[in-house]
């Protein structure tokens, strides 16, 4: 924290749990973040390992300590209870693609992270684009005119055609 206030910028720390509700160093979500924001740290949170699932309870915890700014960036995959790190499951790293949340899930957790009073929501790994539109749609951070469907025009319920890929060559 030291070196990062030095820079002037604003400094956001996020931290990560494996498989046990605690730090590495045996810290809680409210403990650390209290900790972090002690030392300095403008924005707390965390980050990968964790689904929204696994990760939306301890950042619950943060929100209760702490009045600061709060970031959450949970990784796009499913995990069990007893493990809830996805670099812990015998599917990773290669066959995690059945495992992958949906656009739909992604969009859940952006509201309930809203509602949780996370400032910062984002995402972290096997995140694509389809999950930050949606995130961004549910939170009202898209502009109307800039989705990919549009309603109405002479052909709307045909992307193809209505979007003039028939009249493109190949």
């Amino acid at each position: 924290m030291e070196r990062a206030k030095r820079t002037g910028l604003p400094a956001m720390v996020t931290i990560c749990f494996e498989n046990k509700d605690e730090t590495a160093e045996g810290m809680n979500a409210a403990d650390a973040a209290k900790t972090l924001f002690d030392a300095g740290a403008d924005i707390v949170g965390m980050n990968c390992l964790r689904p929204p699932e696994h990760i939306l309870g301890p950042m619950e915890q943060m929100r209760k300590a702490v009045s600061g700014y709060l970031a959450c960036q949970p990784v796009a995959y499913r995990t069990p209870k007893d493990k809830p790190d996805f670099t812990s499951l015998p599917e990773f790293p290669y066959a995690l693609d059945p495992l992958q949340l949906t656009r739909k899930d992604m969009a859940d957790y952006a509201v309930q992270a809203r509602d949780l009073g996370i400032n910062y929501i984002g995402a972290c790994c096997g995140t694509v684009a389809m999950h930050i539109r949606e995130m961004a749609r549910v939170l009202n951070k898209l502009p109307e005119d800039s989705r990919i469907w549009k309603k109405g025009g002479e052909k709307p319920m045909s992307g193809y055609e209505y979007y003039d890929h028939d009249s493109m060559k190949a």
